[in-house]
């Protein structure tokens, strides 16, 4: 369809090269592409040396790089803020606060704590990510994965840390000298009190053991982060699982910042700050899945099943991943590619996992649905239109276009009567002037990329290249 095809344009000039390869292993796969995963492993230790000198302040930036790790510096991090992209996914972040959590899109990262910022140890050696949890925090990530384990600490006793290692069954083997929990969270609680208004979906991955480990825990989350947690409340006698109706601006209006999620746990303590994981759990699929552009999506699963379930996809860069794969003659793994991230953004995938994100990464940018680039372009004025491309373009009120309209059930149609916003008339006429258009419907705009996509399709039914949406600038 042209929609598509306009889309497709647009991204292939933004989104190219791999999302979270490293010059040594997009060699070895240039020769090889079985010998990405040897590579890649190597990669990850030259990341953590590289990573480590850099966070720490050994020695200038540019001196910490090697030439086989990918390209990061806390530079970069502050140009991304200061970015086109970043005040678009700021925007969608704010555009997507009514939805529920069912609908609600989420930028996020797999093991999160799982650094190659945090101090040399052997659990870290195989990082997921490049950059601290408060850098992560700082590209528009607002959902994080911390794996908590209950194993002895450095005064003797035993204490929650975050460590990237077996579960208690395996007695924690690869947790060594990771820093304790209250400090990772203490790093989260700093951001959040600096961003009053951000919302954080927060999933603990517990390996407590027993009532002991997770009143630890709980102790610690309900210390460090106090009342930002929207938490389940009652007697904790029972989990109570993750509320699909709750939205970021509920959270707020509740004065709170965090959404706890893990499993049900042990004790009333842990139950009573910690929403239940299981439908997270039930929708989560590796991002090595067949995932192709809207309307296709992910041919195993319906429009439906996206509207009315959570839907997690993620992907795994580590070494001992890739070697497992290697040995068993496994090609490697794809993982969230640019391309395939643009797709899940406009499909309505819920959670994103990915692995390894960096400031100039690809992936952010595929996840920009809404403005067209460089948009909204100063002066170009105070009302907004989306195109048959499905992003936004902001316009002079006194122009003419259709109008989008959005039913109580969520169907998208267009008022094909070319009409003025009337943006410089009273408030009072104003409204009277909308409600006469959308019958038995209402003036709307999109708030997930899906619905854009929705919108679109109803408009090239209708005939129509662009239409009002319920946004001023």
């Amino acid at each position: 369809m042209r929609r598509i095809a306009l889309l497709s344009l647009l991204l292939a000039g933004t989104l190219a090269g791999p999302a979270h390869a490293g010059p040594l292993k997009e060699e070895c796969m240039g020769v090889e592409p079985r010998l990405g995963g040897p590579c890649r492993g190597a990669e990850v230790i030259a990341t953590q040396v590289s990573a480590s000198c850099r966070y720490a302040g050994l020695l200038p930036e540019e001196q910490c790089a090697t030439p086989v790790t990918p390209r990061v510096s806390k530079r970069l991090i502050r140009e991304y803020e200061d970015s086109w992209l970043h005040r678009t996914l700021s925007f969608q972040y704010e555009l997507a606060a009514p939805l529920p959590l069912v609908n609600a899109p989420w930028i996020g990262t797999h093991n999160s704590f799982n650094s190659a910022s945090e101090p040399f140890t052997v659990s870290g050696m195989d990082s997921n990510q490049q950059v601290s949890l408060t850098d992560q925090l700082r590209m528009d990530v607002r959902s994080l994965e911390l794996d908590a384990h209950y194993v002895p600490g450095a005064g003797g006793g035993r204490t929650p840390v975050l460590c990237h290692g077996r579960g208690s069954g395996e007695l924690h083997a690869g947790c060594t000298t990771e820093r304790p929990m209250a400090e990772r969270i203490d790093e989260i609680a700093g951001w959040l009190e600096r961003h009053p208004r951000q919302v954080l979906l927060l999933y603990v991955e517990d390996h407590l053991e027993g009532v002991e480990g997770h009143d630890a825990a709980a102790r610690i989350l309900r210390d460090r982060l106090g009342s930002m947690i929207y938490a389940p409340g009652g007697d904790g006698a029972a989990c109570r699982e993750m509320p699909l109706d709750l939205s970021v601006a509920r959270v707020r209006r509740g004065g709170a910042q965090v959404i706890l999620l893990g499993s049900c746990g042990e004790g009333a303590q842990w139950r009573q700050l910690s929403f239940g994981d299981a439908e997270r759990r039930a929708n989560e699929t590796g991002g090595d899945t067949a995932f192709g552009p809207y309307p296709s999506c992910d041919p195993a699963r319906s429009q439906a099943f996206y509207d009315q379930r959570f839907v997690r996809y993620f992907e795994d860069s580590t070494g001992l991943s890739a070697g497992t794969a290697f040995a068993a003659g496994e090609p490697p793994q794809e993982g969230l590619t640019p391309e395939k991230t643009a797709a899940m953004i406009r499909c309505g995938v819920d959670l994103f996992g990915f692995d390894q994100l960096l400031p100039d990464d690809g992936r952010l940018a595929a996840l920009a649905w809404s403005w067209a680039p460089d948009e909204p372009r100063p002066g170009a004025g105070r009302c907004v239109v989306i195109g048959a491309d499905a992003r936004f373009r902001a316009e002079r009120c006194k122009d003419r276009h259709a109008f989008a309209c959005r039913d109580a059930a969520g169907r998208w149609s267009v008022d094909t009567k070319v009409a003025r916003q009337k943006a410089r008339t009273r408030k009072a006429a104003r409204r009277k002037a909308r409600r006469s258009r959308c019958r038995g419907a209402a003036f709307a705009v999109p708030r997930r990329g899906v619905e854009a996509q929705r919108l679109a399709d109803a408009m090239e039914a209708a005939g129509v290249e662009t239409a009002w949406v319920r946004l001023t600038t």
